[in-house]
């Protein structure tokens, strides 16, 4: 309940891609939009992620996405804060908004399909595990230090997992 989805609008225009800009959730204070130091936010956002505070975790990830809308990683951040309050819908598509401005990234194609199974969506889970799968064999080895640090599993455990998921359902 209450959680800020894709559809929420604001009146503070246009966010320069055809899309409205999002509103701010109402504990945002002016100097959380402050464009430096994403850094200390995302810390923040890691801190209350290791202590099971996925509400803070998620209102840290939305300011982050409001200053940061064409950042694919404040859109992933965001689904992973909902994944983890177990808001599944908003958290495909927060996925599906990071992969819309960057669809090279293994592993929030892995996260969207954890989402989509986690919401009941099968057929369209499987198809992601696959594009997952096929962007995993293109990818570089070493996965990027954050999603590491948000206890995704290393990139040839994602292979692995994808492989398992894909080969259980076609039994």
């Amino acid at each position: 309940g209450g959680a800020v989805t894709e559809g929420n609008q604001s009146n503070a225009g246009d966010s320069g891609r055809g899309m409205p800009a999002r509103a701010l959730p109402p504990s945002v204070s002016e100097e959380a939009t402050d464009r430096r130091a994403p850094d200390a936010r995302i810390r923040g956002m890691l801190d209350a992620l290791a202590t099971a505070d996925f509400e803070t975790a998620r209102g840290i990830a939305l300011t982050l996405r409001h200053v940061f809308p064409e950042n694919p990683v404040t859109h992933a951040l965001v689904g992973f804060a909902a994944s983890r309050l177990t808001e599944f819908k908003d958290a495909v598509l927060a996925y599906r908004g990071a992969l819309y401005l960057d669809p090279g990234v293994p592993e929030v194609r892995f996260l969207l399909a954890v989402a989509l199974e986690a919401d009941g969506r099968i057929d369209r889970a499987l198809r992601e595990y696959r594009s997952a799968l096929a962007a995993l064999g293109s990818a570089p080895a070493a996965a990027s230090p954050l999603f590491t640090s948000l206890g995704v599993p290393a990139r040839d455990q994602l292979v692995a997992i994808c492989r398992k998921k894909i080969v259980k359902n076609k039994q």
